[in-house]
């Protein structure tokens, strides 16, 4: 992810300004609902979970697998990736039913 594991404030705040050009820019080329925008989605939810945001990755992560049941040519690399991210993040926040 773009800037998560950097810890300089300035690599994060361009990473997530980044993030937010780039997802109006992939919705309007490929779609709102595309492989493209749940691989973004992930991929940012990735970023605000490595600088801490949890809140911010579980908007990330749960806008990409609403995206998923309508997607059946999405890579399963892909979508493996997203529900492993959304499932540390359940256990992180300890909702262990949840995560299963």
């Amino acid at each position: 992810a773009l800037g998560g594991g950097d810890a300089r404030p300035a690599a994060r705040a361009a990473a997530r300004e980044l993030y937010a050009a780039l997802r109006p820019l992939v919705a309007r080329v490929y779609g709102p609902a595309s492989n493209e925008v749940v691989i973004l989605r992930t991929a940012e939810g990735r970023h605000f979970y490595d600088a801490g945001d949890r809140a911010a990755a579980a908007n990330c992560f749960a806008d990409a697998l609403r995206l998923l049941p309508g997607l059946p040519k999405l890579a399963p690399g892909e979508a493996n990736t997203l529900l492993f991210w959304a499932w540390r993040l359940e256990l992180d926040r300890g909702r262990f039913e949840q995560s299963e």
